[in-house]
């Protein structure tokens, strides 16, 4: 699946990683890569909450829109 940068994902299998898509770059290899950043998920304790963690991403990992509603983040809509 291809994102777009301000795209709302989250990591529908093992552990919790919702977020936003900052950007798309192809590896060495050429395979496509996009860097995510965390947002606050519901049940999060307050220490863990992230503040700017960002993760890498193959696109078979990441299931578009968010699995919950995170607390005062409005995310880009797709038309």
């Amino acid at each position: 699946m291809r994102f777009s940068e301000g795209d709302a994902v989250h990591k529908p299998r093992g552990y919790k990683f919702p977020g936003v898509v900052l950007s798309e770059f192809r590896t060495m290899n050429g395979e496509i890569r996009y860097v995510v950043e965390m947002i606050a998920f519901e049940g999060m304790p307050p220490l863990a909450r992230p503040s700017g963690l960002l993760h890498v991403f193959s696109g078979e990992q990441l299931a578009q829109g968010f699995n919950h509603d995170p607390p005062g983040l409005v995310p880009k809509t797709t038309t």
